[in-house]
């Protein structure tokens, strides 16, 4: 995550393996595939409408996390989701939104310091985004569009600016492999947001 990527775990993989029977804690859920509780909710926002679609989830994954809400993976809850099914149908649409979301989840849920350490990294990522934007479109169609998600990105700039909140890093930026709560640290009484 602190390099501005995050994964669906799983994907393309069959559910039956060892790896995934085991109900564990995760950093996050895709919104394809969660329930939350109300608390949760109420206490993280919902999803952020500036998004509008695509990496929506990982914000509010980032959010609950940040308020030590933990997400739980139930094996035995299953979910059947075409992921991109119907963005396949939409031109360059997903690679837009992905390259703008990313830069409004970093943004908007980074501390500096995470920014400077890990920068060369999250370039990098941001990079692969906009090669997928420019083989996404018509070769004569590439300046218009990297312009129009720059646009975008420059015109809503001072709203993500202003939505960033205190950042606990311990929980956030911790070690993907350390699940648990941060050392010291307590989960919430009854604060679990389970997906499938």
């Amino acid at each position: 995550m602190v390099k501005g990527k995050s994964f669906n775990r799983g994907n393309d993989q069959s559910i039956k393996t060892d790896h995934y029977r085991k109900e564990e804690f995760v950093f996050g859920a895709p919104a394809s595939a969660v329930v939350y509780c109300k608390p949760a909710i109420v206490e993280a926002g919902l999803f952020d409408e500036d998004f509008f679609a695509y990496e929506e989830d990982v914000d509010l994954a980032l959010r609950l996390a940040n308020n030590r809400w933990k997400t739980l993976y139930l094996p035995g809850a299953i979910s059947y989701h075409l992921g991109g099914g119907t963005s396949k149908k939409m031109g360059s649409f997903r690679q837009r939104m992905d390259f703008k979301n990313w830069w409004f989840i970093i943004i908007k849920n980074y501390p500096l310091s995470v920014i400077i350490k890990n920068g060369p990294a999250i370039l990098i990522e941001r990079a692969r985004n906009l090669s997928g934007l420019i083989k996404a479109v018509v070769w004569c169609q590439v300046p218009s569009a990297v312009l129009s998600v720059f646009g975008e990105l420059l015109i809503k700039l001072p709203k993500i600016i202003g939505k960033r909140k205190p950042v606990n890093k311990e929980i956030l930026f911790q070690d993907s492999e350390n699940r648990g709560p941060p050392a010291g640290g307590e989960l919430k009484a009854n604060q679990t947001v389970f997906y499938p």
